[in-house]
């Protein structure tokens, strides 16, 4: 009978014991064949899937800006605030609600609405118009605090319909929708969950989520969180490159 030596206490194993009979120790680490590389080929190319399905825009570039800015002189910009204010008073956020896309277009739309804000800075007021641009912050912080929750608890279910077909779940709870759970196999590898919130981590940080937390099967009592230093869904936010932020007061 062949036996080889174990690494651990030198006793002599039988080349078909899978563990050493004095210590324990397993015999020797496994030679993994082609079909183990197979699966880890496809687990990574199904995460890099992934990645590349939740969004373009959760990288760390700033979103886009669909309102006209900046403003040439200070009666332009007085216009421009007394028409957002309207846009504002008529703003329906359920207009925004039904995909991931339409998210991220409600998202850049407060950024272009904030940026306006912060245009005001280049100008010298009246009390009127100071009133003016005072009564565009405060409407724009209210909207947001009424919008932010609502498209948080929207991003779970749109997401949903995305990852469905690699068999990963996502849904937003707790006291204003701050927290989102992924649930799926492929995150039984921290590798993989790293990755994941490393491009995700963007556009959690804009819908102003605080945690994010990963499982890799639902009935799973631990799991993988990270913490997300969030701004409040009132405050007037430009986002930076590499996801940094200033407020606009």
């Amino acid at each position: 009978m062949a036996l080889t030596k174990c690494k651990d206490c030198g006793h002599e194993i039988s080349n078909k014991a899978d563990s050493c009979p004095n210590c324990g120790a397993p015999k020797e680490p496994k030679q993994y064949g082609c079909g183990t590389l197979i699966v880890v080929i496809f687990v990574v190319g199904l995460l890099v899937s992934l990645i590349n399905n939740i969004d373009k825009t959760s990288s760390t570039r700033p979103l886009s800006q669909p309102i006209k800015t900046p403003q040439k002189n200070k009666d332009d910009y007085i216009a421009t605030l007394s028409r957002q204010i309207d846009e504002l008073n008529k703003y329906k956020i359920e207009r925004y609600t039904n995909s991931k896309d339409s998210i991220i277009t409600a998202i850049s739309i407060f950024s272009a609405w904030v940026m306006i804000a912060e245009e005001g800075k280049k100008f010298t007021f009246n009390d009127e118009e100071k009133l003016l641009l005072k009564n565009f912050k405060d409407k724009l912080s209210f909207v947001q605090s009424r919008a932010f929750p609502k498209l948080r608890d929207a991003y779970g279910p749109a997401l949903r319909k995305v990852l469905w077909e690699h068999d990963i779940t996502a849904k937003t709870f707790g006291s204003g929708y701050r927290t989102i759970q992924f649930v799926g196999g492929i995150f039984a590898a921290n590798r993989n969950i790293a990755d994941f919130q490393e491009k995700i981590s963007n556009i959690l940080q804009q819908l102003r989520f605080n945690e994010a937390r990963y499982k890799w099967f639902k009935e799973e009592d631990e799991y993988t969180y990270y913490d997300i230093k969030s701004p409040g869904d009132r405050k007037l936010i430009i986002w930076n490159e590499g996801g940094s932020y200033r407020e606009v007061k």
